[in-house]
């Protein structure tokens, strides 16, 4: 039988988890991206993000920018539902371009029935992020789980 010191077996894990790590920069992100697969992405940033809190503590030198220009310019990753929101590498794509169809078969009614307030809300962010002291309330809107939402627009 072969016995493993919990010093070693604390080893194998970091190395396994990607703390102990050579990458480095931008192609140290995306290859974490391609040996951990998926990245839970919370956009809501207390202590940091959690997908920018995980690269940190495994990709040396990492910088916000890495992981924004890897999603949005070199489209490189996607985001995706999965449970939570996620960042997955894009030759994971293929998997989940199925799933995506059939949910955007579910949500076309709710976006064919309100298209006035989401073209509304879509040229308001043409001009970037919206000030949330200059929104004022449109009216409500029964949604499909029942649940009363209030729909604002901008006052410019």
């Amino acid at each position: 039988m072969l016995e493993v010191s919990p010093r070693d077996a604390r080893n194998a894990l970091s190395i396994i988890h990607g703390f102990v790590s050579l990458r480095r920069g931008m192609e140290g992100t995306l290859e974490f991206f391609h040996r951990h697969q998926c990245v839970q992405s919370d956009p809501i940033e207390v202590a940091g993000r959690n997908a920018d809190l995980t690269l940190q503590s495994r990709v040396s030198d990492y910088k916000q920018e890495y992981l924004y220009d890897l999603l949005y310019k070199k489209r490189e990753l996607f985001e995706y539902y999965c449970k939570m929101l996620s960042i997955l590498p894009m030759e994971a794509y293929p998997i989940f371009r199925h799933k995506m169809k059939d949910f955007e078969k579910k949500v076309a009614p709710f976006f064919e029935k309100h298209r006035k307030e989401v073209e509304y809300v879509l040229k308001a962010l043409e001009d970037g992020p919206v000030n949330p002291r200059k929104i004022i309330d449109m009216g409500k809107l029964e949604w499909g789980w029942g649940v009363v939402l209030q729909i604002f627009q901008t006052s410019y």
